[in-house]
């Protein structure tokens, strides 16, 4: 049967199909699932390339350049609102320095010469 089916299609130019319905329902099927497959395919690359996170260089700044000519001015740090300036000691009784056994009397800006004995 599908060499006298053949013969009429050849006969016929194509007016006459070869092959019967089933095979015909197979070829539509295998293509529509060629199809379905290449657009899923493609949905998921579009969903993926919109997921990717963007990538963002951003600059990060250079520090200054020292001039050559006055080194000692950056490396000095002048205090300034934000930065507390260091308490000195109030004036009082301390002990001494130089002798553990006596306590000395701090003026709140140097060490005076009144001493006196520690007590125990």
């Amino acid at each position: 049967m599908g060499r006298i089916r053949k013969a009429m299609s050849v006969g016929t130019l194509g007016v006459v199909r070869w092959s019967n319905g089933a095979e015909r329902a197979a070829k539509e099927a295998r293509r529509t699932r060629r199809l379905t497959a290449q657009q899923l395919a493609e949905q998921r690359a579009a969903i993926a390339a919109q997921q990717q996170p963007q990538v963002v260089y951003v600059p990060v700044p250079q520090p200054p350049v020292m001039p050559a000519q006055q080194p000692q001015q950056w490396q000095q740090q002048q205090p300034t609102a934000q930065q507390p300036i260091p308490q000195r000691p109030v004036a009082g009784w301390y002990v001494d320095p130089g002798n553990a056994a006596l306590l000395r009397w701090w003026d709140g800006m140097q060490w005076t010469g009144a001493t006196q004995a520690r007590p125990y």
